[in-house]
């Protein structure tokens, strides 16, 4: 086996958790949680890849709301923890349209899996979209890659 004429067709997962862009956030917290996932990618109704959205976007709009609703984190006052907590609740009508991140790094399907390796280590993601086109067909991961590399070693080919 060697990882460097390796597809990344031939070693990313097909069956993956994907959010539209409609879904509400309530959900998409829900699927991470029961899952145990960090991000999914986002998807038009078509499966066109349209986004990324994480467990830090989700986080990222809860802080920015607490944080905006006390004057000061040095002095609290009961009244404000209690604005601020209250914004923490999720609003129903927000959708992963509204906290993704439309600028996502992703590859082809085709794309050799030591440039995705060198992609997800110079772009710092620990995971990229696959497409076929613009349409999702897989995810990669950095555990996809080593899992290979370690096969290739194992038979003495990883490196060849």
């Amino acid at each position: 086996m060697n990882i460097y004429a390796m597809t990344v067709a031939e070693i990313m997962t097909r069956s993956v958790f994907y959010a539209k862009k409609d879904m509400p956030v309530s959900r998409l917290i829900s699927e991470f949680c029961s899952q145990h996932l960090h991000s999914a990618p986002v998807v038009a109704e078509d499966l066109t890849l349209v986004g990324i959205v994480s467990i830090r976007d989700v986080m990222k709009m809860f802080m920015t709301n607490y944080i905006a609703l006390i004057p000061s984190l040095d002095k609290v006052s009961d009244a404000d923890l209690s604005t601020a907590m209250s914004a923490l609740r999720i609003n129903e009508d927000l959708t992963v349209a509204d906290i993704m991140r439309a600028a996502v790094k992703f590859v082809w399907e085709d794309t050799p899996v030591i440039d995705a390796a060198a992609m997800m280590f110079t772009s710092r993601v620990h995971r990229l979209p696959v497409t076929r086109g613009r349409s999702l067909v897989g995810i990669v991961s950095q555990s996809d890659v080593m899992r290979t590399m370690a096969v290739g070693l194992r038979s003495g080919g990883a490196c060849a």
